[in-house]
């Protein structure tokens, strides 16, 4: 589970101790975290398609190059049964030219035979002519068989020779070819494995996204309905549709409340009347933003006995209004505000018995009824 998930859940624990404005800053960053998530797990999810592109490409090559690879070991069955063949006629023709050779060294006896008595003389014996044809006629027999078994061995000779050359070419070409297609093959079988090894890490990747995704929109959706929750418990603002301008004694009666809350001006109870001093308490959620009612310039801003937290802004025409009680204070001496401008926050600092805002309204230092100058 991610950093931002065990955010979400320690928010959802600390409920009972949290504002909406963290609430809402918690939602932001699972928002935030959602959509880059989102982003990194379409990215991931492209690398995905693009590898299992790949892997399909090296699988194609792969099935081709298997499919040569049987082809060509087709070849080489086709190639050894061939020189099988060959190797048997070889063995035949190494048999049938010993025989020739054989015949061969017959005749050559004979020729020897014969050439030891002279040609002329056997033509020229007159005491046995049959004979001397007879011989003459297997001396020319002879010399011709002899003849062609030697133009046979020749021819045989060659014959083999041919055989043996043919057969060293196919088989060193067959063996050239078959060690070629097994690198081939080896080659794509280690490019799929590793797409493979890379597609079942995207894979991972994926779900891992996934699972925080799903772990991120179930935070944000408790975290929503934890905000719906305390938007509905907060009080309503009633936001004033104009604020006072030009002078500060022109705006009796027209002044908005110091809190923009639904209700806030017919909530409010004079405080301090008998001694004097009186004041408008709001009551309010420690927090709530106090809004100055008439733009001015910051002229206190500081802890004072009885008051806690105060905050007192200066008006043309020897007009001041006092805020006190509160938790905060976001403006410093000599700070010129704007009317509705946010001063302070609620409270009840100095000892308060509740939190809410203490309101005062004073010209040349007395105090006025500020019920007198509020907008009702």
């Amino acid at each position: 589970m991610t950093k931002g998930v065990w955010a979400a859940v320690l928010v959802l624990a600390l409920i009972p101790r949290i504002s909406a404005a963290a609430v809402g800053s918690e939602l932001n960053e699972i928002e935030r975290r959602i959509h880059a998530l989102s982003s990194a797990l379409n990215l991931t999810r492209s690398a995905r398609v693009r590898t299992r592109d790949q892997l399909e490409s090296s699988e194609r090559q792969l099935g081709q190059a298997l499919a040569r690879l049987r082809i060509l070991e087709q070849r080489v069955t086709r190639a050894r049964l061939r020189g099988a063949h060959l190797k048997g006629q070889i063995r035949l023709d190494q048999r049938r030219l010993n025989g020739r050779l054989r015949i061969l060294a017959g005749e050559a006896r004979a020729a020897y035979a014969l050439r030891r008595r002279n040609y002329w003389t056997l033509l020229l014996d007159q005491d046995h002519p049959e004979r001397a044809r007879r011989i003459l006629a297997y001396y020319r027999y002879v010399v011709r068989q002899q003849a062609r078994s030697i133009a046979a061995i020749k021819a045989a000779l060659a014959a083999l020779s041919a055989s043996e050359q043919q057969l060293r070419r196919v088989t060193g070409e067959l063996k050239v070819l078959a060690g070629d297609q097994l690198r081939e093959e080896e080659v794509l079988r280690s490019q799929q494995a590793r797409r493979l090894q890379a597609l079942a890490g995207i894979n991972r990747r994926v779900e891992s996204q996934k699972e925080q995704l799903r772990h991120l929109h179930a935070a944000r959706r408790r975290l929503r309905r934890l905000v719906d929750r305390l938007q509905a418990a907060r009080p309503q603002l009633r936001v004033p549709r104009t604020l006072p301008t030009g002078r500060f004694g022109a705006a009796k009666g027209r002044l908005p409340p110091p809190l923009w809350l639904d209700g806030a001006t017919r909530s409010a109870r004079l405080e301090g009347a008998g001694s004097g001093v009186p004041g408008l308490f709001f009551p309010a959620p420690s927090g709530t933003p106090v809004h100055a009612v008439f733009a001015g310039r910051v002229a206190y801003a500081n802890w004072l006995r009885g008051f806690g937290l105060l905050l007192i802004l200066e008006h043309e025409g020897g007009y001041m209004t006092v805020y006190a009680h509160v938790q905060s204070l976001y403006r410093r001496v000599g700070d010129q505000v704007t009317a509705g401008e946010v001063v302070a926050a609620a409270g009840r600092s100095g000892g308060f018995r509740q939190p809410g805002l203490y309101f005062q309204i004073r010209h040349d230092g007395q105090p006025l009824n500020p019920l007198h100058w509020l907008r009702h």
